[in-house]
């Protein structure tokens, strides 16, 4: 079994892969007019959970992956002691704070209407990520 460590059980994430975010939406943003003064929410069209994660990965793999959740002083010393510098570490940390208080969940859509299409889906991305 693999664990899939993080610091909340709850919140969601819009993530997005970062080739579709730095390719088609600068793109856009470069040859058309109207964006000056402008600021997009650069996220997935459907948030997910870190359960949700493991899920998915899990049935691409056929390896149990399993989330489990730790205090932030467990995190911490977790990522520390796998050799992430303590500065990073904490700024990892809050991120699951921030997760953990809904702060990442936006899907306001920004992206699917800068590129015209819908963003990839988690299991999409999980696809490609393992297929390297």
């Amino acid at each position: 079994m693999v664990l899939l460590i993080s610091g909340t059980d709850v919140g969601r994430r819009a993530a997005q892969h970062a080739t579709v975010i730095d390719a088609a939406a600068a793109a856009v943003v470069l040859r058309t007019d109207g964006h000056l003064n402008k600021a997009y929410e650069l996220g997935g069209d459907v948030a997910w959970s870190f359960e949700e994660f493991a899920e998915e990965v899990s049935g691409q793999t056929g390896r149990k992956i399993a989330h489990t959740v730790v205090t932030p002083e467990e995190h911490l010393a977790i990522l520390t002691g796998a050799g992430v510098p303590a500065a990073f570490a904490e700024i990892l940390v809050d991120v699951d704070r921030a997760i953990g208080r809904g702060l990442l969940a936006a899907t306001p859509g920004d992206l699917s209407r800068l590129i015209a299409r819908p963003t990839t889906p988690i299991a999409a991305s999980i696809t490609t990520a393992l297929s390297v």
